[in-house]
């Protein structure tokens, strides 16, 4: 392999290198804790839940995609805090439509009323109420006094926690469309339900019982348990970073493989991957076929001579015949090629015929040297013609005088 060639392969297996860091490099997240996150050991996040859930088997997800993605149709979404005020997408695009920025608070209502759960305090849900198709009830949060724990009465289990804040419905909890969670003994909600299309909105009164400081007080780690399994319905729970700031774009390789764009990658990858193996690797030429006549003895002899006849060098022409009746002549007769060249050849032949009273013509003893037309090639030839035929006759009749004393 040159020089040239196995530099170019190089370059070829460095360019796809740096092509597949680029696209890993994409997908990495940043490592930033932020607060209330699930990923956060600090005392305000929430990463004992996250841990705890998965140790359960509930699935925990960390979710830092934009709102347009969320689940269609079901799904358990946890925000600990609405998005920030100012999210783009706030205009309305060409066709009249906030959908077209992917980050617009339309996303979540369309995931709740489509059958999603979304899950968040009842102070951070004013950011749905101008684009849920109808309006929520009207619910307050309120102080409690004191600070004592409280019991709290889920799905029929008695739980102690420590809850300074309730919730009140203007419309009274007989509401139709509003499902109290959890109450305490006074009756007064901690957790309720509203329902919002085919979904349903969850409201806490507080949820500083999930931060890592506190779930293990009480029976904190239990409630917060027992609303995942209520609520979840067996579908992961997506705990919502995108809310708090951690949005995540899909990288370079989601975009390239989504459901849009893979068809082209694909092609794009192949037709790459044919133009890389066509300049970074050398072929042979494609060879003749082993039988074709362009590579036969006699077509290569008569290509040869007919470019000696045309360059009218008959002298050529006349010593390769010359040589090649001879040395066929000498095996014939049984002679060993002689070191003085064709004339002692020529001679040891002539010496055997004479031997025996035949003769060779004259022809045949002509110099090729001074061979100089066609005229004097052919009378070449048939001198040496002439002497085969002679020599044949002397090796036939040595054979027949071997049969006649074999016999004898």
């Amino acid at each position: 392999m040159s020089v040239g060639s196995a530099l170019r392969r190089m370059a070829v297996v460095a360019l796809l290198a740096l092509s597949a860091f680029g696209l890993l490099v994409g997908q990495l997240a940043g490592g930033e804790h932020l607060p209330e996150s699930v990923v956060s050991p600090a005392p305000g996040g929430r990463r004992a839940l996250f841990e705890l859930l998965g140790e359960l088997g509930l699935r925990p997800a960390v979710w830092r995609r934009a709102p347009s993605a969320l689940p269609e149709g079901r799904g358990l979404v946890w925000a600990a805090a609405a998005p920030e005020p100012g999210t783009p997408g706030d205009e309305e695009d060409a066709g009249g439509s906030n959908t077209a920025d992917p980050r617009h608070p339309l996303h979540y209502a369309r995931f709740v009323e489509e059958g999603g759960t979304l899950v968040l305090p009842a102070a951070e849900h004013g950011f749905l109420e101008e684009v849920l198709a109808e309006p929520l009830p009207d619910i307050e949060c309120t102080a409690l006094d004191g600070e004592e724990p409280s019991w709290l009465t889920v799905r029929g289990e008695r739980l102690r926690v420590r809850s300074p804040w309730r919730l009140e419905v203007a419309d009274g909890t007989t509401n139709e469309r509003v499902a109290v969670e959890c109450a305490d003994e006074q009756g007064r909600a901690h957790a309720v339900a509203v329902g919002v299309g085919r979904g349903r909105l969850v409201l806490l009164a507080d949820d500083a019982f999930l931060d890592n400081e506190a779930i293990g007080e009480l029976d904190h780690a239990l409630w917060a348990v027992r609303l995942a399994e209520g609520l979840g319905a067996g579908d992961p729970v997506l705990f919502d970073e995108y809310a708090l700031g951690a949005w995540a774009p899909p990288g370079r390789l989601a975009l390239a493989l989504g459901p849009r764009a893979r068809a082209v990658t694909l092609h794009v990858l192949v037709w790459l991957a044919l133009a890389l193996w066509a300049s970074a690797w050398s072929r042979e030429f494609p060879r003749d076929p082993r039988h074709s006549p362009r590579h036969s003895p006699l077509a290569r002899a008569r290509s040869q001579a007919r470019l000696f006849e045309r360059a009218g060098r008959y002298d050529l022409l006349a010593e390769r015949l010359h040589t090649g009746v001879l040395e066929a002549a000498a095996r014939r007769a049984g002679l060993a090629p002689s070191a003085g060249g064709d004339r002692s050849l020529l001679d040891a032949v002539a010496a055997r015929l004479e031997a025996r009273g035949l003769r060779i013509p004259p022809a045949a003893r002509t110099d090729p040297r001074t061979v100089r037309t066609e005229r004097e090639l052919e009378r070449l030839a048939s001198g040496l013609d002439h002497l085969e035929a002679a020599l044949e006759d002397d090796v036939a009749g040595g054979r027949r005088a071997a049969r006649e004393r074999g016999v004898a």
